[in-house]
């Protein structure tokens, strides 16, 4: 699975939505956080609270390694929103280790 279905399957497992696509970016929010998440055709991802021209990159961060993580786990398993936001926090936590 490439880095790019892995970090949407990641953002999927953590209650994200999809509520845009364009040719550059699919866009993904949910209700209760004010951020929009973008990925690129080629995997990057970035993070805006505005229009996506102010959007900041987070491109090979640990959060995006995170979202990748969770994308690799709900592959294996039914994951709710609750457990992958468990994964994603030991990720960040550094409590699991994975490239």
């Amino acid at each position: 699975m490439s880095r790019k279905q892995e970090t949407i399957d990641g953002i999927l497992a953590l209650g994200y939505e999809e509520t845009h696509r364009s040719k550059k970016y699919r866009c993904f929010s949910r209700p209760q956080s004010p951020q929009t998440l973008l990925v690129g055709k080629s995997g990057a991802l970035r993070v805006t609270r505005g229009p996506i021209a102010e959007s900041r990159s987070m491109t090979g961060n640990k959060q995006h390694l995170a979202y990748a993580y969770v994308g690799r786990l709900s592959e294996r398993m039914a994951l709710t929103p609750e457990t992958a936001r468990i994964a994603w926090n030991d990720f960040i936590d550094g409590k699991v280790e994975c490239t």
